[in-house]
């Protein structure tokens, strides 16, 4: 479920002066590649160090974030939208970091948006598969790790963008078996997405903290 120190992301587009009205909705204003090259050569140059769980020190990697909607019908469900995100460490080319799937929808009692997000569960995941190809197409919830609904992420539109919060009280077990309370924002705000979670264990200590401290700020390449 959690791939080194990191598991999920945060995001932004250029928007210009558009209005709550005309601005993309998020998966669309999500589609595109991000890095944060430019907050990484700001940072203080002792912050250059690869992530670490826990909390030994402070950190700060280079990430270019990739994201793509795709056609999963299984899993976006009537009228929702699934994005596929890789990120890699270092540059566009460096090492896969993280993949997910996050998926857009309408809360069924609600109606207000919402956002779920899976893992790929499948070996190598799904980097060179094309976006409405089979294995796409094909994906259920077979395929993927999922989350329980406590950790359902309400989406609050913006004049620019969007902020989505995972709710206190969400609470996951780890592929290591160590349960943990996640917490994470994703906000995009113009041409800039930020995101930043983290873990904490039944004890108060942290799990990861993604970057540390955080969050990530990419821009659209």
């Amino acid at each position: 479920m959690l791939r080194g120190a990191a598991a999920l992301g945060v995001f932004v587009l250029a928007t210009g002066c558009q209005t709550l009205g005309t601005f993309p909705d998020p998966a669309t204003a999500l589609s595109g590649n991000w890095e944060n090259d430019a907050q990484f050569a700001a940072a203080d140059p002792a912050l250059h160090r690869p992530p670490a769980a826990g909390t030994p020190y402070e950190w700060l990697d280079r990430q270019h974030a990739a994201f793509r909607i795709v056609e999963a019908p299984a899993l976006a469900g009537t009228g929702g939208t699934v994005v596929h995100l890789l990120w890699r460490s270092g540059g566009p080319d460096g090492p896969m970091s993280r993949e997910r799937l996050w998926v857009f929808r309408r809360d069924r009692r609600s109606g207000r948006l919402v956002m779920d997000f899976f893992l790929p569960a499948m070996p190598g995941g799904l980097g060179d598969a094309a976006a409405d190809g089979y294995r796409v197409r094909t994906l259920t919830s077979r395929d993927v790790i999922g989350y329980p609904e406590a950790c359902t992420l309400p989406v609050r539109r913006t004049a620019r963008g969007f902020v989505a919060r995972i709710p206190a009280g969400c609470t996951v077990t780890a592929q290591s078996g160590r349960t943990m309370t996640l917490a994470a924002e994703i906000r995009l705000d113009g041409d800039t997405l930020t995101y930043a979670e983290e873990g904490v264990l039944p004890d108060g200590s942290v799990a990861f903290r993604v970057p540390n401290p955080g969050p990530y700020v990419f821009q659209r390449r």
